[in-house]
């Protein structure tokens, strides 16, 4: 008669690993941390792991795997090190946080497309997909309008101007042409339709006379740069933002 084995059944996958001791590396949801903090370069970074796992693929397989391998990462008094740029990791520590997006923009230059070609190989490589997408829709380039206005203006600009523009001025001599009248009425000078009849019968039979000015003009070119904020928010609940 056979007789039952005291010792239960240890199954084996198809290499012939142990079940069992795959079950025990596991963890378990419940044995996640609540947050985890990470240094790249010389900059540490606090995540919460529900940030984590919406927002980075890398960390999330990194820290939020079934298989919590965070072992396998260097660790410095709770601090897990990680290669890296710090810098621009920040940006995409604030998009996962905060869901803002940055802009690289001088006034004088224009876009950093530069520093978006960089900001999108950190993107692709952490797999932040939110800032990914946003950098090859180029979306940022909606975040910015330009609003052109110009002002003709007799002589010298001598006045406060806000600040938060561009300002051009172009200073010209302007020849103009002045109507005067045929009996030199100084408040008939400039408009002919001021005159009267005797007026026209001062001037008889000759041309209209008229005098040539020269006036100081100055054309004033403002530049204003929108900044549409919007378009550097990413749209979320408040469950999503509560990182």
């Amino acid at each position: 008669m056979d007789t039952m084995s005291s010792t239960p059944e240890i199954l084996h996958d198809e290499f012939g690993s142990s079940l069992e001791a795959k079950q025990k590396v596991a963890a378990p949801a419940s044995a996640l941390p609540r947050q985890i903090t990470i240094q790249i370069g010389d900059i540490p970074f606090t995540l919460r792991t529900s940030t984590i796992k919406e927002y980075c693929r890398v960390l999330s397989n990194q820290f939020c795997s079934g298989r919590w391998n965070a072992g396998a990462v260097e660790r410095n008094d709770g601090v897990y090190i990680m290669e890296g740029n710090g810098d621009m990791f920040t940006y995409l520590y604030d998009y996962m946080v905060y869901g803002s997006f940055p802009l690289f923009y001088d006034y004088t230059k224009g876009f950093g497309y530069a520093k978006y070609a960089r900001l999108l190989v950190e993107s692709e490589y952490w797999q932040v997909d939110g800032v990914t997408d946003w950098i090859k829709g180029k979306k940022y380039e909606g975040a910015v309008g330009i609003k052109v206005a110009s002002i003709d203006s007799d002589g010298t600009v001598n006045e406060t101007l806000p600040a938060g523009a561009f300002y051009e001025f172009h200073p010209r001599i302007q020849v103009e042409k002045i109507y005067i009248c045929p009996r030199e009425i100084f408040v008939h000078q400039g408009d002919k339709r001021r005159c009267g009849i005797a007026c026209m019968k001062a001037r008889g039979d000759d041309d209209d006379k008229y005098e040539e000015y020269e006036r100081l003009k100055t054309l004033r070119i403002e530049t204003r740069v929108m900044i549409h904020d919007e378009m550097l928010k990413e749209s979320r609940t408040e469950r999503s933002l509560d990182v």
